[in-house]
């Protein structure tokens, strides 16, 4: 797992509205993961399994290490429903703050 004390995200599309929009900033870490792991409902960086690059989902559950990642926009997310569960280690911070941008 890539160590994130806190980090900086820009939201580039449209697939975590209504929580998230285009534009907005998370402040992401990955210290709430090493101390309880990923948990439901929370919003997380993880690496696309296919694309191999950082994406931004809501974690629907969690099953023996695996994560299923959702958008909270499915019409326009790219997630689990497509390539199924990811490894717990896929994810690499949970975001802790939200910053809108309006």
């Amino acid at each position: 797992m890539t160590l994130e004390i806190i980090k900086m995200y820009k939201i580039r599309d449209r697939s975590m509205e209504p929580a998230l929009h285009e534009g907005d900033f998370v402040l992401a870490s990955s210290i709430p993961l090493l101390i309880s792991g990923p948990k439901k409902s929370d919003i997380v960086i993880a690496i696309d399994p296919e694309k191999k690059m950082k994406i931004i989902k809501r974690v629907s559950s969690v099953e023996n290490g695996k994560v299923f990642l959702t958008g909270d926009n499915s019409r326009l997310s790219t997630d689990s429903r497509n390539f199924g569960y990811v490894d717990a280690s896929c994810v690499i911070s949970k975001v802790v703050i939200e910053i809108k941008n309006k």
